[in-house]
């Protein structure tokens, strides 16, 4: 993977930047709609807390547009290994993913202990070319 967000990423920035420009807008015309709402208490079916509903929608759209921005760059943050463990160490299974193995048959049991011996990546032929027997 390059170094940048991927075409889904920029996708997912730009539909995130207008999934926020709408809820911006509606946003602003549901403030006065609350405010005259507020105002007058009970409109029909709309007593007590009732008149926030119209700010439902414009936060719903605001938190989806920040986490649809957001999320390429914290991905691209995880997979480019800042603030966490380096991307190059290969992960080595311990405890209960080592007791699969002793159910295995031998022969694949040994393809897999040579696999996870090399580090999670081999070529068919190297695992050929080590376990011929």
């Amino acid at each position: 993977m390059g170094s940048g967000l991927s075409s889904l990423g920029v996708a997912m920035v730009i539909v995130g930047a207008v999934v926020l420009a709408v809820a911006l807008v509606t946003l602003i015309t549901a403030l006065p709609m609350v405010s005259y709402m507020g105002y007058y208490h009970c409109m029909g079916m709309m007593c007590g807390s009732m008149f926030y509903y119209p700010l439902i929608l414009p936060l719903t759209l605001l938190i989806i547009g920040l986490v649809l921005m957001a999320l390429p760059f914290t991905l691209l943050r995880q997979n480019s290994g800042i603030g966490g463990s380096s991307t190059n160490a290969s992960p080595q299974p311990t405890g209960k993913g080592l007791d699969v193995l002793k159910l295995l048959p031998r022969q694949e049991r040994e393809v897999l202990e040579y696999i996870i011996k090399s580090g999670g990546e081999v070529y068919q032929y190297q695992v050929m070319r080590d376990l011929n027997e």
